[in-house]
């Protein structure tokens, strides 16, 4: 069995999506002084890896998904070949081999690039590419790039086809080193309601 975690690391100064707040973490309570070391948290929620709810677009409303949505059967889909600034199409999906109801996952050029900072011309999945996959089925569609949508778009477009349709949208994951095929995927958000649920990815190769 072999594992890959394919979450964002939360560390100060970490990449953050424009209008989002950073990540921060800061000592409390020292164990000098009280005998417990104590720290406080404080990010966004659409920091790093991280799932949307469909209360992140107009007509959604905050909920928990269902982890039956984001735990399972699951195909990465090497897309590289969507250059730096385009979208991942129709054209490009319709050539892979995609099982109905299973979790998709797209490893495009964002992994290789890294987080390091925020690049506003990421790759992204087009409205074509959304509108192929929700008529797979597919349990969950997830992007290495911090936004699934393209920069400044002017609309919600994919994400609200994709959300609003029932299905989970993972951001903010890191396919580097990954093989494109087919894996077991655990995505585990945070246990509460709110637009954006922070949480942990890893892929398993059995």
């Amino acid at each position: 069995m072999k594992i890959y975690d394919v979450s964002i690391k939360l560390e100060p100064g970490m990449a953050v999506y424009p209008r989002n707040a950073p990540f921060a973490i800061r000592k409390m309570a020292s164990a000098t002084e009280t005998a417990t070391n104590l720290s406080e948290i404080s990010m966004g929620a659409h920091i790093g890896t991280h799932v949307d709810s469909p209360a992140h677009v107009k007509g959604g409303k905050r909920m928990e998904w269902p982890l039956s949505k984001l735990i399972g059967k699951c195909v990465v889909l090497d897309c590289t070949a969507a250059a730096f600034g385009e979208g991942v199409e129709r054209e490009l999906l319709q050539k892979k081999r995609i099982a109905a109801c299973e979790i998709v996952l797209l490893k495009t050029r964002n992994s290789a690039r890294g987080f390091s900072k925020f690049y506003p011309d990421f790759v992204y999945l087009a409205p074509s590419g959304a509108t192929h996959l929700k008529s797979r089925k597919a349990k969950a569609v997830g992007i290495d790039s911090l936004a699934i949508q393209k920069f400044h778009s002017g609309s919600q477009q994919v994400h609200s086809a994709l959300l609003l349709s029932g299905i989970p949208v993972i951001e903010g994951l890191d396919l580097k080193g990954v093989p494109a095929g087919r894996y077991e995927f655990f995505c585990l958000p945070l246990k509460l309601e709110s637009d954006g649920l922070p949480a942990r990815a890893i892929l398993v190769k059995w």
